[in-house]
């Protein structure tokens, strides 16, 4: 680990590319997430995460 660079990480580094730019990007794994993510951030009542501990 560079403390110039930081962790190591095998993700790419999109900090310079801007979203609109990532969406661009049209059957990509990548552009397919974030629009789920946009999708669910527009309705978010559609948006279901849920844990239920009982003993």
């Amino acid at each position: 680990m560079s403390a110039a660079h930081g962790p190591s990480t095998d993700l790419v580094d999109l900090t310079n590319v801007p979203l609109a730019e990532l969406l661009t990007l049209e059957d990509s794994a990548l552009a397919h997430a974030l629009r789920r993510i946009r999708r669910e951030l527009d309705n978010p009542e559609e948006a279901i995460a849920g844990f239920q501990n009982r003993i």
